[in-house]
């Protein structure tokens, strides 16, 4: 049997991502498809929960690793699948989840087979989830003057390190701009959640949304792609 654990990150820097995420619904609206999508990454991820039950799986949501890991072992699992809900690799998320997980199964007397999975923002089911978000939308208001691609922001020192974040969030933007055949021009690709005084990755969200309507943009649709928020809930696009 292979057991789903789906994890965030370690409670103490979580709390600053959650504060952060938070901040989506502050956002100035734009016209009247302005929003914040919170569902695709969560479709994805109930896929996945539904072919494990399926398959006599067992899931356990990893707030505390330490709990929900001792639970597993006393369940005497013997093969674990680790699934941060972080759809795009970042050292700062989802390495900080590989971290502490083997951090605890350190401490094991006998480790169970472990597979990691650290990202799936390629896999076609995510892409499809993304892009059903999208269409259902424009169903609903109509193909905007703009799609803006709003991922969570990280320090740019992270990138100059050497994290593939950014990368990869651009990769998410480009593979779903070619499944519905947009142009350049239709998408931007922004950065949210920033605090303190570094840089972070740019464009940033909420300045990309304010300058739009000087440029004559004020119909856009805007989709929050990552991470899978389960203990949020938003609105549609």
């Amino acid at each position: 049997m292979e057991e789903l654990i789906k994890s965030l990150k370690n409670l103490s820097k979580a709390s600053k991502l959650r504060n952060a995420w938070s901040e989506a619904s502050n956002y100035p609206n734009v016209g009247n498809d302005s929003d914040v999508d919170w569902s695709p990454a969560n479709q994805y991820v109930s896929m996945l929960e539904r072919k494990v039950i399926e398959q006599n799986g067992t899931i356990e949501i990893l707030y505390d690793k330490i709990e929900a890991l001792e639970k597993l072992r006393k369940q005497k699992c013997r093969r674990i699948l680790i699934l941060p809900l972080y759809p795009q690799y970042c050292a700062a998320t989802t390495g900080s989840t590989f971290d502490r997980v083997t951090e605890v199964l350190s401490k094991w007397r006998w480790v169970p087979e472990i597979r990691f999975v650290n990202n799936y923002f390629e896999n076609p089911l995510y892409i499809d989830c993304l892009i059903k978000s999208i269409k259902e939308n424009w169903k609903k208001f109509g193909k905007p003057q703009k799609l803006i691609f709003s991922y969570h922001g990280i320090p740019k020192k992270y990138l100059l390190k050497g994290d593939p974040y950014h990368c990869f969030c651009l990769k998410t933007t480009r593979l779903v701009k070619e499944q519905l055949n947009l142009k350049e021009e239709d998408i931007i690709t922004t950065f949210q959640s920033r605090f303190g005084s570094q840089e972070w990755l740019q464009p940033y969200t909420d300045e990309t949304l304010k300058k739009l309507p000087n440029e004559g943009i004020k119909d856009v649709c805007l989709l929050y792609t990552s991470p899978s928020p389960r203990d949020q809930r938003g609105s549609g696009v």
